[in-house]
């Protein structure tokens, strides 16, 4: 059950859309409602939901602004507005989707399912993995993955072939998604594949080598972690 919140400033049209999400979706939950964009930033802190149904225009600050005040929301977020010329600039900050009021209940529906649909996709325990890209998914082989790097707000995935993919979410999205022991975060900005470890040395308190000959230091906490793991390839 994905948890969701709705921001919005005027009360009819939450419970408008609260009703719609309770008696038409499934898959989805309403944890909370906020009329603000300070409200709002502070239930999304709090409940860590997955989707968002934000408004844009609201007194105190526009939802555009309260996605730009935050580090990182890692929510599928659905602008539900009656303005129509912030659509440009929403996508930039990779909106899920953008519904203009009146709300249109087919048109929630189908934008829950395909919520629903690409989160379980990228939860998908098997051979592959879903990666988010601007245009949709790529799937990519998970045996194929070398490490994944924290590069600022984004993540580089480094695969055995020599190519590389930069994808908008952090490493604690990836660890959601790839749950497979053969990966393991061994520095907060580091995610590595233990199949393709070629060495581990002690020198500078750890380091891990590739099997392309790169290296990563390992953070103290985990230098026991990767150790008792690699025992088990």
């Amino acid at each position: 059950m994905l948890k969701a919140i709705i921001i919005d400033d005027e009360s009819n049209q939450r419970e408008n859309l609260r009703m719609i999400l309770e008696g038409h979706c499934s898959g989805i939950e309403v944890v909370a409602e906020g009329k603000s964009a300070l409200e709002g930033a502070g239930l999304i802190l709090k409940h860590s939901p997955d989707v968002i149904f934000l408004d844009v225009e609201m007194p105190g600050g526009s939802g555009l602004d309260l996605l730009q005040s935050l580090e990182k929301v890692d929510a599928k977020v659905i602008l539900v507005t009656a303005h129509a010329n912030h659509m440009q600039e929403a996508f930039k900050v990779n909106v899920f989707d953008y519904i203009i009021k009146p709300i249109d209940i087919e048109e929630i529906i189908g934008t829950v399912d395909r919520v629903v649909s690409s989160t379980e996709i990228l939860k998908t325990d098997s051979l592959k993995v879903a990666l988010p890209s601007s245009n949709g998914l790529i799937f990519v082989n998970k045996e194929d993955i070398l490490f994944i790097k924290a590069q600022g707000s984004y993540s580089e995935v480094q695969f055995k072939s020599g190519k590389s993919l930069l994808i908008s979410k952090n490493l604690k999205f990836f660890e959601s998604i790839i749950t497979d022991k053969a990966f393991l975060r061994i520095h907060r900005s580091c995610i590595i594949n233990l199949f393709h470890v070629a060495e581990f040395s002690k020198s500078d308190g750890g380091l891990v080598i590739l099997s392309n000959g790169m290296e990563f230091p390992v953070g103290k906490d985990q230098r026991d972690v990767l150790l008792s793991a690699l025992e088990g390839f």
